[in-house]
């Protein structure tokens, strides 16, 4: 039987995220037009500087109130004290350790991008705790209402002062005014009282952040690398190149994966907490998500020039020499979907670190390594850490009994049956003697779709049984 609320969950986050994609597309577009390789490589790594230290302002104090199987108000105050100490101090330390960042990067933008970013941790801490409490109760349309205020405003600001020149700034103060949106929204959409500081249940909240945290952060090292490596080595119009071919690459990530990654560690909460989790649940979230993960990367792998030329325009178009390595490691992580929340789920968040911790010190070495061969060798190793990551997972997920290898390779079958014959048939449509590159790619688009749909409905597979009654209610 299907999980009506997980079904639910699943439409508004849907809902929010796909009207979120719809405005980061268009801008991501304008933008692009807009803002030069190096000024993005500026945002870039004032962003990630920015990250790390967002790792250390939720100190997993969000994911506990989400977790956690009782808690009382008690443990909100003390929750929200908490956060509120460390994000104040992280705001007072970006100001004053700004110049010394520039000066490391050798550029002076890099201090006033971060200036306006910091204050995103004065104000954060009085939404994030409501809209820690709204996931945990599973209230994804308030949250879709939040997030969409956010997505409008955000790129409203930022296009607007893009087009009067502000350059990296426009990406900061966008942000800024995305953070603001929330705060406000989730003030409206989640009543509480008056919060008190406190830090009477500090010790629980802290044992259980410490090791949420330095996963956290180990993660975003992991995801972040690349931007401080290249930016050094070889400066921020590269940032901002590889940071472009990125962005292409998590598109499939804008939309589904930052969909279905809200609700992902409430929903295996809940069936770890009433004892109904299996590991044919985590097998079925393999199959749902390489089924359209797979052909996705694979688009890329096979029309990168073309899709880039439509989506960024002909300045990025030196980003295709490298774009493919990192469509095959993106492809090996979609193999294991989901795992840190997963293992959070089961009370196994030191093997996570341990995961993390070693992606973390495997990218950031061969990335050293790979570095003097400029972004394509960085590309290839990249693939390689991916590859290997996926190894070690699968023999974690063996050796703990957690999930069996039997069915992570069977929830693999149909994907990859699909994939294949969507790669040869793309090889055989890319010699269309059509000369017009837009017409040309939405008919490899279209003619692929059908293609994909025509398999989902040879193999009758599973999918059908969610799409469909949920296609008739709608009529």
């Amino acid at each position: 039987m299907i999980d009506t609320n997980l079904i639910k969950s699943l439409k508004f986050s849907f809902i929010d995220k796909y009207v979120g994609y719809f405005f980061r597309f268009f801008s991501t577009i304008v933008l692009a037009r807009l803002i030069t390789p190096e000024e993005v490589g500026i945002f870039s790594i004032a962003f990630v500087i920015i990250s790390f230290a967002h790792i250390l302002r939720d100190f997993g104090l969000a994911q506990y109130l989400v977790k956690v199987p009782e808690f009382n108000f008690q443990d909100i105050r003390t929750a929200f004290t908490l956060m509120l100490t460390i994000s104040w101090s992280i705001f007072f330390i970006l100001i004053f350790s700004s110049d010394y960042i520039s000066f490391f990067f050798n550029n002076s933008e890099i201090k006033d991008v971060i200036f306006i970013l910091s204050f995103i941790f004065f104000i954060a801490p009085f939404g994030t705790i409501r809209i820690a409490l709204l996931r945990r109760e599973m209230k994804f349309s308030e949250l879709a209402k939040i997030n969409i205020s956010s997505y409008i405003v955000l790129n409203l600001i930022t296009i607007i002062l893009a087009c009067n020149n502000y350059g990296p700034k426009a990406l900061a103060w966008g942000q800024l005014s995305g953070v603001i949106a929330v705060n406000i929204g989730a003030y409206i959409l989640y009543r509480l009282p008056i919060i008190y500081p406190t830090f009477k249940s500090s010790s629980k909240i802290i044992k259980f952040g410490t090791s949420i945290s330095i996963t956290n952060f180990i993660e975003t090292i992991s995801h972040h690398s690349s931007d401080l490596i290249i930016g050094r080595f070889l400066g921020l119009t590269h940032v901002g190149y590889f940071g472009k071919a990125f962005s292409l690459i998590n598109l499939f990530k804008t939309l589904v994966t930052s969909a279905v990654w809200p609700i992902v560690l409430p929903y295996f909460s809940h069936k770890q907490r009433n004892k109904i989790f299996s590991s044919k649940d985590y097998g079925a979230v393999i199959d749902y998500y390489c089924i359209f993960a797979l052909p996705f990367y694979g688009m890329i792998f096979l029309f990168p020039e073309m899709i880039i030329e439509i989506l960024f325009g002909h300045q990025w178009i030196i980003i295709s020499d490298f774009i493919q390595w990192l469509c095959l490691g993106a492809m090996f992580s979609a193999f294991l979907p989901f795992i840190p929340p997963l293992l959070i789920s089961k009370g196994l968040e030191n093997i996570n670190l341990i995961l993390q911790l070693f992606k973390m010190t495997l990218l950031i070495i061969l990335g050293l390594i790979s570095i003097n061969y400029g972004l394509i060798g960085y590309a290839k190793s990249y693939a390689l850490c991916e590859f290997i990551t996926f190894l070690v997972t699968v023999n974690i997920l063996s050796k703990f009994k957690i999930i069996k290898l039997s069915i992570i390779f069977a929830s693999l079958r149909d994907a990859l049956k699909i994939s294949l014959t969507i790669f040869f048939a793309s090889y055989f449509l890319i010699k269309l003697p059509v000369n017009n590159i837009l017409i040309k790619f939405i008919f490899i688009s279209f003619s692929i779709t059908l293609l994909w749909l025509f398999h989902i409905f040879r193999m009758n597979h599973p999918l059908l049984k969610i799409f469909l009654p949920i296609m008739n209610k709608g009529q």
